[in-house]
């Protein structure tokens, strides 16, 4: 993509691609300066860097709006790992997990995390380490629904929709949860039953993926199909879970912040036994296996199959995109129409 940082003043010059380095180097400066000035919290008396009212307001009026600080370090930990530098992944998100009680945040209950008021909702609690979010109440999205995971997940019961537009099969449901007393998805052991906080209507042709269900303005009414969920970018699992990744690859196993500590946290918090290399393969990818469950429809899958396999080489169709530069999207004709200094991604010419 190009590089721009100015305006030049209502010009287009046309300016070509530049390398991917230079602009995640730039994003790692940039996020550094900010987050130096930047409070844990916004409208508190006790915030140690901007303390006191922010703008004549408390709390309540900016919670889950602005960036933090430790949402500027979780930010730096994800372009860390975009360089392949998870020396520094381990340091930007160690500080999350070092000062993330400065930003009222919490590791959520199974509960918490599928409660339709929980941290996909903007007025929900402080958990949402980043995220965007689209409220009803506020005007931020609209009465069709469209453009919400619920739109194409969720149907009958939970809504009047017959059938959801997209859906986890059950063969991938009962191959990811492997563990039986796992929260999200496990089966009961003393009468056989599922436990599905993750799914409803499990037993059915097609299940409903109903973790993230923030119906109205946060409630659970769904005689109309408006949703108020958020776009959570990372939250306190997923940042414990990246840094278990980094350790990991640098080999930091052991300790009470090493790879098997982090993974085992957010495994025991979900009702999960603890790592076993016997039943669940290697460490990296337990850890991998670990985000897919517990970030399940939040939007990682893709980005941790890249990540994943550059560090493990072990998909042959994914690390033959990665070495062509297939994980990027084709340049739209329209671009290189009006920029002719911009040339097409070499993977996509002729396809």
């Amino acid at each position: 993509m190009p590089f721009i940082t100015n305006s030049y003043d209502g010009q287009f010059p046309a300016i070509g691609k530049s390398d991917k380095s230079v602009i995640l180097a730039y994003c790692e400066k940039e996020l550094i300066a900010a987050a130096d000035i930047l409070p844990f919290q916004y409208g508190v008396l006790d915030d140690p860097i901007l303390p006191g009212l922010y703008y004549t307001y408390g709390l309540s009026r900016f919670e889950n709006t602005l960036i933090s600080r430790n949402a500027a370090y979780a930010l730096l930990a994800h372009v860390a790992a975009w360089q392949g530098h998870y020396a520094d992944v381990d340091v930007y998100a160690q500080y999350v997990l070092d000062n993330y009680s400065n930003s009222n945040m919490y590791y959520l209950s199974t509960d918490d995390l599928t409660d339709p008021a929980g941290v996909f909702y903007a007025r929900g609690d402080y958990n949402q380490l980043l995220g965007f979010n689209f409220v009803y109440g506020h005007g931020e999205t609209g009465t069709s629904g469209e453009g919400h995971l619920e739109s194409w997940t969720l149907a009958a019961p939970l809504i009047t929709k017959p059938k959801p537009d997209i859906y986890v099969p059950v063969n991938i449901i009962n191959a990811t949860f492997t563990d039986r007393m796992d929260q999200r998805f496990g089966i009961d052991t003393l009468n056989g039953l599922p436990r599905t906080a993750y799914f409803t209507n499990y037993n059915a042709e097609i299940p409903i993926f109903s973790k993230i269900k923030v119906l109205g303005d946060g409630g659970t009414d769904g005689q109309f199909a408006v949703y108020s969920s958020a776009i959570i970018f990372s939250r306190l699992e997923e940042i414990t879970l990246l840094k278990a990744e980094a350790d990991a690859v640098l080999n930091k196993i052991n300790g009470v912040n090493g790879a098997l500590a982090m993974l085992n946290l957010i495994r025991n918090k979900r009702g999960e036994s603890s790592y076993n290399a016997t039943v669940d393969g290697t460490l990296i990818d337990a850890i991998f296996a670990e985000r897919r469950r517990e970030l399940m429809g939040e939007g990682w899958r893709w980005y941790d199959q890249v990540r994943y396999n550059k560090i493990t080489k072990k998909d042959p169709v994914i690390t033959k995109l990665i070495e062509q530069g297939g994980i990027y999207w084709p340049i739209a004709a329209s671009v290189l129409a009006a920029n002719t200094n911009i040339q097409q991604n070499a993977y996509w010419n002729n396809k």
